[in-house]
């Protein structure tokens, strides 16, 4: 979701929401063009029954545990791979800028390498892949700018072979969702051409 607390408090909570709405609509687009197994984990368990009216048939609906972004991504890649998951990758909802280009090339840096990360702009990552168990992540610097180096670093020295892809960005801030409304101005996606009006609507009343 769009939790960024610069941006909701630059755009005010309702219009937080409905960008919220309209960035999760731009992730499940993408997992609806992903070529392999879709896993959606809920955070919160009582959202379960609202995932299911919108999920599609053959996807899997999981609740997060509790504890930390790192402990629950931690729960999520030990339990998928209980089930037999070897090649996994975690994507949000807050960049919405990812393009399909972006996914394939992470499948493609999992062939080789044992984690492939997408950085941030602002220091955090927009999506991470693995092909081996995470190390703990609980310690990790999540929600700050730390997080992508800490990330590479931490599993480098478990002896993990990292593979850094594209920069992209997330939604921070104003200067974000101006660069979003731009970045957006000719892509032919559905949920990002209603993205891209949304937030040129929303920065039109700043």
């Amino acid at each position: 979701m769009v939790g960024a607390p610069r941006l909701a408090a630059a755009i005010g909570p309702e219009a937080a929401a409905e960008l919220a709405q309209s960035t999760w609509a731009c992730a499940l687009e993408d997992a609806a063009a992903w070529p392999g197994p879709v896993i959606i984990a809920l955070a919160q368990a009582g959202d379960l029954a609202w995932a299911n009216s919108w999920a599609h048939a053959e996807w899997s609906i999981l609740s997060q545990s509790g504890g930390n972004a790192g402990e629950r991504i931690n729960a999520v890649d030990q339990q998928l791979r209980r089930q037999g998951a070897r090649s996994l990758v975690y994507v949000g909802t807050n960049a919405p800028i990812h393009q399909q280009e972006d996914y394939a090339a992470a499948r493609a840096a999992l062939e080789n390498a044992d984690v492939a990360i997408v950085p941030a702009a602002a220091g955090g990552v927009t999506l991470m892949g693995n092909q081996r168990p995470w190390p703990d992540l609980a310690a990790l610097g999540w929600n700050t700018s730390r997080l992508g180096a800490e990330l590479a670093y931490l599993c480098e020295r478990e002896g993990l072979r990292v593979a850094k892809l594209l920069r992209r960005y997330e939604l921070d801030g104003l200067a974000d969702l101006a660069r979003l409304a731009e970045d957006l101005a000719t892509d032919t996606r559905p949920k990002r051409i209603a993205l891209r009006a949304l937030a040129t609507r929303v920065l039109a009343a700043q």
